[in-house]
């Protein structure tokens, strides 16, 4: 039987909703990538041939949105109707659906190993 892969413990990193209500004109310094870290994420030659096409529309407000993928409109709306709901919560609430230490889901921030890196 194979073992189940193990991620590193995450430290706790402050709630970006919860800063941008206290003050939202404050972006945190660790929130802030630099120049060489924003090429270092974005250039990624290597998966030109592997990534699948995908049909993207780039809408009015400069985002893009993923389109033709096959799941059904109701769907969709379901999912983002709930993802609403839960962001509304109170913090205390949504905490109740924390990130364990050695998981990738749930609520939180997920591989904050130091308190230097740079957080999305």
């Amino acid at each position: 039987m194979e073992e189940a892969p193990t991620f590193a413990a995450s430290i706790p990193a402050p709630n970006v909703q919860e800063m941008i209500r206290n003050n939202p004109l404050q972006v945190p310094k660790r929130y802030v990538k630099s120049q060489e870290e924003l090429e270092k994420v974005n250039h990624m030659p290597h998966l030109s041939s592997e990534v699948p096409i995908i049909d993207l529309a780039l809408l009015s407000n400069g985002n893009t949105e993923i389109v033709n993928h096959g799941v059904q409109k109701e769907l969709l709306q379901k999912m983002k109707g709930a993802a609403s709901e839960f962001f509304k919560l109170p913090i205390e609430e949504k905490n109740k659906y924390a990130m364990a230490s050695n998981e990738i889901r749930g609520y939180g921030q997920a591989y904050v190993v130091s308190e230097e890196k740079t957080l999305d």
